[in-house]
């Protein structure tokens, strides 16, 4: 099971923000291998979307968003999976559209890169250690 991201809700209310919590409890009782960042899990803050992730036991990939403070990736870039003897990597692309993503970078402290870019960047090195590659782009 794999999502591509944006799977929380929308920006302000209250009871979206729980919303979001079922989804991602939803998620980690149905076993997802993975999932992609799109902006809106950046609705509700970096530190809870974080913890929605380690209480959810989800593995969050997304290649092209980075921390301000350091310069490093927020999440893994890609996951590799193996199902039936098929090796499967899955790499997270998040639409780098400032319209979209423009308001996290002050708010947060985070920057996105080209998703085109970032999947050059990681793409050789997937490639190498799986059958088959999917991208969660959001």
């Amino acid at each position: 099971m794999l999502d591509a991201g944006n799977f929380f809700g929308r920006r302000s209310p209250h009871k979206e923000k729980t919303y979001s919590k079922v989804v991602i409890d939803y998620m980690r009782k149905t076993e997802y291998d993975a999932v992609g960042i799109g902006e809106r899990e950046m609705n509700y803050g970096l530190a809870f979307l974080n913890e929605q992730i380690r209480q959810g036991r989800l593995e969050a990939v997304c290649a092209n968003l980075y921390s301000g403070k350091d310069s490093s990736l927020i999440f893994e870039p890609y996951t590799v999976r193996e199902v039936g003897g098929v090796r499967i990597g899955i790499i997270g692309l998040l639409n780098d559209d400032p319209r979209r993503v423009g308001v996290f970078e002050q708010l947060e402290g985070v920057y996105v890169t080209n998703y085109y870019e970032a999947a050059y960047q990681f793409l050789p090195e997937l490639e190498e250690k799986s059958d088959i590659t999917i991208a969660l782009a959001a």
